[in-house]
């Protein structure tokens, strides 16, 4: 496919300045070089052709398991001689790039393409665990000095060798693309965040930390799994940079120190989870869908109860033990709150840009309703100590939706499982 992959800790950076500021005194080759940047796609969670319901799909089965465009990255043309910089530019929305090069003296020169998982408007950037730089490097060509070279489509990866960084920054990609950018509150908020890959010490299921916007992704097989990895932590830095706080998660209720979708959690744990959750599943799934699927895998969601975000379980009676806890149920009365695939039951929907400003309405303190809800402030806030658990819940944001948008979401709450909270 002629490209290669590589890490790179450092480089030198040529601003090619001298030879517009001296024309005529410093000689000079000039160019362009265009072409298009492709991966192979080989990442799970698509909306599957088996009968299901795929209106408001954004990943159909279409476009798994075939080459894809690299979409607004950064794109860099590298001289061979010395690797320096020579040129810079981005891919657009199908790919393509042109970039405009400069160098001193009067030849041709040999340079490469290569661009490092960086999104065009620094929304979020790939970098290694220790949080270097990744290069994704086409083989070097000819740079014809006053013309244009075209470098014709890079692909990096194949059906039978997959490119996890490829993979993992169009997961990434498609969750800002579909998702983030509706929210005027992200636009503004969700910028520099690292993404590191992959560091399976660090975090041995992926995680994120709001306060540095970092997220660490465990293994090149998470790269395949957007949903529930990369999607997931973006969603964690997006509730966090939506009004930033002391950050409190703890999953031992259930006497371990794990979580997942259906495990009876703290309040405080399950309302972080699943709303993370749902700001992923928003990416692939948008309003209209009426069977919209989450689950941890690297292939289609399987059709299962416990996979469909759609499922309400009704009134507490009716629901499992424990139920009210759940990720799970979490993510489906937001589901309720935003589609437009309505229950009897279930007249709201609400944009998804609003979510977002409800978790701006959460109060500074640490009283009800607060950011901060969970923990306790004594000694003129010299001592912080945990106080509440179940504080900072999905019934807080149920309370801040309603005192927003001056619409009851009972509906929604009661037929799924009343989810717990204070």
């Amino acid at each position: 496919m002629n490209t290669r992959t590589r890490k790179e800790f450092s480089f030198a950076v040529v601003l090619a300045l001298v030879g517009s500021l001296l024309p005529g005194i410093v000689s000079a080759s000039s160019g362009y070089v265009s072409g298009r940047l492709m991966f192979f796609n080989n990442q799970g969670n698509y909306c599957e052709n088996d009968g299901r319901d795929c209106s408001g799909a954004r990943y159909p089965a279409s476009q798994y398991r075939v080459n894809r465009a690299v979409r607004d990255a950064k794109v860099y043309v590298h001289r061979t001689s010395d690797n320096a910089i020579i040129g810079q530019g981005v891919s657009d929305s199908s790919g393509f790039f042109t970039v405009y090069w400069y160098s001193p003296g009067n030849d041709n020169v040999s340079g490469n393409v290569i661009w490092r998982g960086e999104h065009k408007d620094g929304r979020f950037a790939l970098k290694t665990s220790s949080g270097g730089k990744w290069t994704l490097w086409s083989y070097p060509r000819t740079l014809a000095n006053g013309a244009t070279t075209n470098f014709g489509s890079l692909v990096w990866g194949s059906s039978a060798l997959p490119h996890s960084l490829a993979n993992l920054y169009d997961g990434a990609e498609r969750m800002w693309r579909d998702a983030l950018r509706y929210s005027n509150r992200m636009r503004s908020r969700f910028t520099n965040v690292q993404i590191r890959a992959f560091n399976s010490t660090a975090c041995p299921t992926s995680c994120a930390y709001g306060a540095s916007k970092r997220i660490i992704i465990d293994s090149a097989n998470s790269a395949y799994m957007p949903q529930s990895r990369v999607m997931h932590e973006m969603g964690h830095i997006a509730d966090y940079v939506s009004k930033p706080r002391r950050v409190y998660v703890n999953y031992t209720r259930d006497g371990t120190n794990t979580w997942s979708m259906q495990t009876p959690e703290y309040a405080s744990a399950s309302f972080t989870e699943g709303l993370a959750t749902f700001y992923g599943d928003t990416a692939l799934y948008w309003s209209r869908n009426s069977e919209p699927l989450s689950c941890l895998s690297t292939g289609a969601c399987l059709r299962l109860s416990q996979n469909n975000v759609e499922s309400s379980s009704g009134r507490r009676s009716s629901c499992s033990s424990g139920e009210e806890r759940w990720a799970l149920t979490v993510d489906r009365y937001l589901r309720d709150v935003y589609d437009t695939t309505n229950e009897p039951f279930d007249s709201n929907s609400e944009p998804f840009y609003r979510f977002f400003e409800t978790i701006a309405r959460f109060g500074d303190g640490y009283g009800n309703r607060g950011k901060n809800e969970p923990y306790k402030s004594s000694l003129f806030g010299l001592i912080i100590t945990v106080d509440d658990k179940d504080g900072r819940s999905i019934r807080d944001f149920r309370a801040h939706m309603e005192g927003l948008t001056g619409r009851s979401t009972y509906g929604n709450y009661s037929r799924n499982c009343y989810p717990a909270g204070d």
